[in-house]
């Protein structure tokens, strides 16, 4: 299913209006010029290079992935079907009036990340140290979010607890670390975060979470969250394998996919 969004643009004092296009790589897009009030001026849809893709209701374009939705002398709607990165550009609708017309679709392709990838740095962690746990989306248009949750509680600020949990509040501390593709980062940040530009502004954005093991956290989910405009839900966990230390045992924490 295919992810649009619009915003109107029109020429203001004249009557043609088209929208932008925001569409998923692989899906269809919609593009519409629209007239109000015409007079029975023609219509035609030009593409970012300015070759004509319809003049009223004919295609002289031998791209078959645009096809006529509708035509009429008020509308001319066209599909373009199977959506790539080189289709993202500025479309022109043209009205052959005098002075002739023209109003602008901007038309931007969204690559969804692919799966994400979680890995920690070791299997086994003693009770009370601290761990680090990497998330990694890869190869997305624009770049992905990544936060973290422990369990149900997001991953954000710092408040101190007993490692072995004893003295722990009634909230035990958590914190959260956000990376974008400005590289900014949410405060406290416990670990750093990395956006690398590939090609056709195309990003892989790794976050590293660094987290210290309590009792409090056994059989707890430890989740990386992708916030894409283009996917909803995405996201990857390992769960969290505590036993707490005492006097004459050494107590393990071990990370579980």
């Amino acid at each position: 299913m295919s992810v649009v969004s619009f915003l109107c643009v029109s020429v203001q004092g004249q009557n043609l209006v088209t929208n932008n296009v925001s569409v998923v790589e692989g899906e269809t897009a919609i593009i519409s010029c629209r007239v109000k009030n015409n007079d029975d001026s023609v219509i035609q849809l030009l593409n970012p290079n300015r070759q004509t893709i319809y003049f009223r209701d004919v295609r002289p374009l031998k791209d078959s992935r645009f096809q006529l939705v509708n035509f009429s002398d008020n509308e001319l709607l066209v599909s373009l079907s199977n959506v790539s990165l080189s289709d993202e550009g500025r479309y022109v609708c043209q009205l052959y009036t005098d002075p002739p017309q023209e109003a602008y679709a901007d038309i931007t392709v969204l690559v969804p990340p692919g799966n994400p990838i979680l890995e920690s740095r070791e299997e086994i962690v003693s009770e009370g140290n601290e761990t680090e746990i990497t998330c990694t989306a890869m190869g997305s248009k624009p770049a992905s979010t990544i936060k973290w949750m422990k369990g149900d509680q997001p991953l954000q600020g710092i408040i101190p607890h007993d490692p072995c949990g004893y003295y722990a509040p009634a909230r035990p501390g958590w914190r959260e670390l956000v990376a974008t593709a400005d590289m900014s980062l949410s405060l406290p940040f416990p670990g750093e975060a990395t956006v690398e530009e590939l090609y056709d502004r195309m990003f892989t954005v790794t976050s590293r979470l660094k987290l210290t093991v309590s009792k409090e956290d056994d059989g707890v989910a430890v989740i990386c969250i992708i916030d894409h405009p283009a996917v909803k839900d995405f996201q990857a966990q390992k769960y969290l394998e505590v036993q707490c230390e005492s006097s004459q045992d050494e107590g393990k924490v071990s990370l579980g996919k």
